[in-house]
């Protein structure tokens, strides 16, 4: 329940950000294309990961998870983008959604290499205690 919350929040974060008209980085010039887009990719990184977190244990087989997240995040950025189009001062760019799903991608490859982690630690675990015997 409290992992849903957030990420109702996080995607109402996103919307209201994308309305923000004139969003930029005063002196920063070329710094702040690099600024915004890691911002995207953070701000994407996150919402994978809170989508991640609500789905049920039932539905967390690696493969259903990681299209389900990459869906959302994918529908998320085009209509993050496709907003921005309507709001002066802003455009939508593809650039935007590449970046987001970066975010998205790097956030499903560390809970990957932490699960690959977990299982292997385990395994060697119990191989130990079988050896204890």
């Amino acid at each position: 329940m409290l992992s849903t919350s957030a990420l109702i929040g996080w995607l109402g974060l996103i919307g209201l950000l994308s309305n923000v008209p004139n969003l930029s980085l005063p002196g920063y010039g070329a710094g702040g294309n690099a600024c915004r887009e890691i911002a995207h990719t953070m701000v994407y990184a996150m919402l994978c990961l809170l989508a991640w977190s609500c789905m049920p244990a039932p539905a967390r087989t690696s493969r259903t998870k990681v299209v389900l997240c990459l869906m959302l995040c994918l529908a998320v950025a085009v209509l993050d983008e496709w907003n921005q189009t309507k709001v002066p001062g802003r455009h939508g760019e593809l650039k935007g959604v590449f970046f987001d799903l970066m975010g998205a991608s790097w956030t499903l490859a560390l809970i990957n290499l932490k699960n690959e982690l977990i299982a292997a630690i385990s395994r060697r675990y119990i191989l130990y205690r079988a050896n204890q015997r």
